[in-house]
């Protein structure tokens, strides 16, 4: 009895943590939207007992207990992110390499995107059951203008060991501008590093004790050290892509679109990142786990009735033109705290301004869709973003 109740709990948490994508503003509390996050990536894993749990029901045809009507609805909702993935993988891989605008041309020669040196799928079955490596930094420290010392983590590809200067990427961590380390998903950079791009990964200060621009201030000093380090670390100054995620895709796109002190940017990559500042402030659901009107408040240091100047200036998408590097934007369309509406909008003005942007936007995905490296939204991205970068 008391395994019948404990089958039947697990499968109803699961049928509620699938069921959240389909209300995205509704998950106010962290655990709902853990518990989102949990279902809709490893749904292969939690699957498992599902099956046995049905296996067993069936053969004692228990046909009306509660574990027997739960368990099968559970199991669609665990699996349903697989299905889709393969269902859409075909449209992204398109856009990945071939890029909107491109596929009006014809081109009797147009190869397949699975014959080049990326012949494998967005997402892998048997990649999901490996375990994720955590690369080796070097750690320096770097100084402000103002004289304060910012760790910066360092990860060299074999390639990048002493050799030629190799293209890297400038990843920036998210936090909701208050918090964070550069650490954090570490463990997503291995791909790269084996696809011969080395990372650096700097620390910015944050919010309330200092407000914008300073996140953005401190990112250039960033990578002006690298730069100066270049031989060191083996960077090439002409062959740099901005990383970002969630908080951190903000301060990459505006970096990319705005900065004069960055140059030499190939391209910029955002995960689930804010994009309209005013945009995000206004449409933001209160409360939500974030308290994301707060964040925004602490960012900026008002409301956008106040200083409406304040938000456009931190926002990138007030600073999109045609001379924009090309742009990813990776987006989940279940995110209670960054509306996917954010990359639409920033997707729509690049087009406008004709400049080539890719939106991949995975329908059961929530914020922090890539937390666990190789769930199907953790796959997805980092074989996104690789195909974004090596295409032309």
């Amino acid at each position: 009895m008391v395994a019948q109740f404990l089958g039947a709990l697990y499968a109803a948490g699961i049928i509620l943590g699938g069921a959240l994508r389909f209300f995205p503003i509704f998950p106010p509390m962290r655990p709902l939207w853990l518990l989102q996050l949990t279902v809709s990536e490893l749904g292969l894993l939690l699957a498992v007992p599902l099956v046995f749990m049905a296996f067993l029901t069936a053969r004692r045809r228990d046909t009306f207990s509660p574990i027997s009507i739960l368990s099968p609805i559970a199991l669609v909702l665990a699996l349903l992110p697989i299905f889709e993935t393969i269902g859409q993988e075909r449209n992204w891989v398109w856009n990945l390499d071939y890029g909107p605008g491109r596929d009006a041309k014809v081109d009797a020669g147009l190869g397949s995107p699975y014959l080049g040196p990326l012949a494998h799928p967005l997402f892998r079955f048997m990649d999901f059951f490996q375990v994720p490596i955590h690369p080796l930094a070097i750690r320096e420290d770097f100084e402000t203008s103002d004289g304060a010392k910012l760790p910066i983590y360092v990860y060299l590809s074999a390639a990048g060991k002493g050799g030629a200067p190799r293209p890297w990427i400038l990843s920036i961590h998210g936090g909701g501008w208050s918090s964070g380390d550069p650490r954090d998903l570490d463990q997503t950079y291995q791909d790269l590093l084996e696809a011969g791009y080395n990372v650096v990964a700097p620390s910015y200060r944050f919010a309330p004790t200092y407000a914008w621009p300073r996140q953005e201030a401190d990112i250039e000093t960033a990578y002006q050290y690298a730069i100066a380090n270049a031989a060191r670390f083996s960077l090439d100054p002409k062959q740099v892509w901005l990383l970002g995620r969630s908080a951190g895709g903000q301060i990459a796109l505006k970096v990319a679109y705005a900065s004069k002190v960055v140059t030499g940017v190939r391209g910029v990559i955002a995960l689930y990142s804010p994009t309209d500042l005013d945009f995000g402030y206004r449409w933001a659901e209160e409360p939500d786990v974030l308290n994301s009107r707060q964040l925004l408040r602490d960012l900026i240091g008002t409301t956008p009735d106040v200083g409406a100047e304040k938000y456009r200036d931190a926002s990138p998408l007030a600073d999109v033109g045609p001379n924009s590097p090309p742009t990813l934007l990776l987006t989940g369309r279940a995110d209670p705290l960054v509306w996917y509406r954010h990359a639409d909008r920033l997707a729509d003005a690049l087009k406008a301004a004709k400049v080539r942007v890719v939106r991949l936007e995975l329908p059961w995905a929530t914020h922090g869709f890539d937390y666990f490296p190789n769930s199907p939204g953790g796959q997805i991205a980092r074989n996104a973003i690789l195909r974004f970068m090596s295409s032309k």
